[in-house]
C-alpha cells in the first residue's frame, strides 16, 4: 500500500501539467471479468528516477486508469494469481493504452496503443503455447528465431530484454543482441528499463580487472591473506573462475565438469578456482571442511554478491563462470559450464 501512496504522490512532480507526461489503461475485456491487476514500470526524467507499482481494478470487464510517464518505458501487467509479468507493453508519453480479451489472463489479451506494442501483442499471441509451457529452451528458440531474422526491428530488442531468459543461454543472448542493427532501437530500448529489469551489464566486457578475494585455508585467521583473481602472478594460460553459492543450482553438474578438467589440465595450463558469494565466510568455510573436491584453488569474496567490484568483471549472480586469458582477456562469460569448458578446450587446443 505505501508504494500506492508513493505513486500518487509523485504524479504531480511528472506530470507538470502536460498531457504527453502520461499514459492510459483502457480495459475492454469480456464483461464476465473482475479483478485487481498489478501493474509495474520505471519512470524516469532528467532529475529522478524509480519504480512504480500499482493496481488497475476491472469491473465487468472495464476499467482506466491515467499513470505518469515523461520518458519512454516498458510497462509489466500481472494476473491477481501470478508473480511473474503476463504482459509486455512499450510505452511512450500520451500512449493510450487499450486492452481487449475473454480471457481473466492478461498472457491472451491483445494490446494496442502504439506500432511496438501492437508488435509485441501479435509476437506474444503467436506464441501463447509455448509461452503458456514456462519451458525457457523453448521460448529462448522462439525468441531468436524471430530476432535471427529481424535484426532490425525495434520488437527484436524488446523480445531479448523480456523474454529471453538469460540464465538459461548467456552466449546465445550476446551473440544476438551483438547482432542487431541500427533499426533495433537497441541501446535506446534498453535506456527504458530500470536497472532492476537488467540482471547483468549487456556490455560484455573485453578485458576483466581484478578482483580481490580470501583463499581458503583450515586456519581462522585465514581472513588476514588477500589474493587477486585472475591471479597476476599465474603462468597458466587460461584462467576459469566458478562464482558459486551452496547449494546453487547446477553445482552438481557444475563440480563434476571442473574435476573433469582438472583431471586433463595442470594449473600451469588451466588454472581453475571456485569464488564463494555467500554474506557469511564461516557458513563458507565450514562447508569446504566435509568437500573433497581437490586441486582447485577455493576463495570466498568479502561481501559476496554485494561485493561492488563484482561487476566489473560482468558477474552479477551465482553459477557463473568466467574464462580469461593471462592479460585478462575475456573469453567467456556466463552461466553454462558445459560452454565454458568447450571454450578452455578450444584455446588450448587438446
Amino acid at each position: 500500500m505505501a508504494r500506492i501512496f508513493l505513486f500518487f504522490a509523485l504524479i504531480p512532480l511528472l506530470l507538470s501539467g502536460c498531457v504527453k507526461n502520461e499514459f492510459t489503461l483502457d480495459f475492454r475485456l469480456a464483461p464476465e471479468i473482475n479483478g485487481t491487476y498489478r501493474f509495474l514500470y520505471h519512470a524516469s526524467s532528467s532529475r529522478q528516477s524509480f519504480i512504480v507499482e500499482s493496481v488497475a481494478v476491472v469491473n465487468a470487464g472495464k476499467g482506466n486508469l491515467t499513470s505518469p510517464a515523461k520518458n519512454p518505458t516498458v510497462l509489466y501487467i500481472f494476473s491477481p494469481s501470478s508473480n511473474e509479468p503476463r504482459l509486455v507493453c512499450w510505452v511512450e508519453g500520451g500512449t493510450e493504452l487499450k486492452f481487449s480479451g475473454d480471457s481473466p489472463d492478461p498472457i491472451e489479451w491483445k494490446a494496442e496503443g502504439n506500432r511496438l506494442t501492437e508488435a509485441i501483442s501479435n509476437w506474444r499471441l503467436e506464441n501463447l503455447k509455448i509461452l503458456k509451457t514456462g519451458n525457457s529452451k523453448e521460448i529462448n528458440t522462439a525468441v531468436a528465431r524471430y530476432v535471427m531474422g529481424n535484426k532490425d526491428n525495434p520488437l527484436s530488442s524488446i523480445l531479448l530484454l523480456t523474454y529471453f531468459d538469460r540464465r538459461e543461454d548467456e552466449s546465445r543472448f550476446l551473440k544476438l543482441w551483438n547482432s542487431l542493427e541500427k533499426g533495433s532501437r537497441r541501446d535506446e530500448i534498453f535506456n527504458a528499463f530500470a536497472p532492476a529489469d537488467i540482471q547483468e551489464d549487456i556490455r560484455t566486457p573485453g578485458k576483466i580487472k581484478g578482483i580481490v578475494v580470501v583463499p581458503y585455508s583450515a586456519r581462522f585467521d585465514s581472513v588476514c591473506r588477500r589474493d587477486t583473481l585472475p591471479n597476476p602472478r599465474s603462468d597458466a594460460k587460461l584462467s576459469l573462475i566458478y562464482f558459486r553459492i551452496n547449494d546453487s543450482d547446477g553445482s552438481v553438474e557444475n563440480l563434476d565438469t571442473l574435476k573433469s578438467l582438472r583431471d586433463k589440465y595442470d594449473s600451469k595450463t588451466l588454472g581453475i578456482a571456485e569464488v564463494s558469494l555467500e554474506g557469511d565466510s564461516m557458513v563458507w568455510s565450514n562447508s569446504l571442511r566435509m568437500d573433497t573436491l581437490n586441486g582447485i584453488d577455493r576463495y570466498w569474496l568479502p561481501g559476496g554478491i554485494n561485493n561492488p567490484r563484482l561487476p566489473e568483471m560482468g558477474v552479477r549472480r551465482a553459477d557463473f563462470f568466467v574464462l580469461a586469458d593471462r592479460k585478462g582477456k575475456l573469453l567467456y562469460r556466463g552461466g553454462s559450464v558445459s560452454e565454458a569448458a568447450g571454450m578452455a578446450r578450444k584455446r588450448l587446443g587438446k
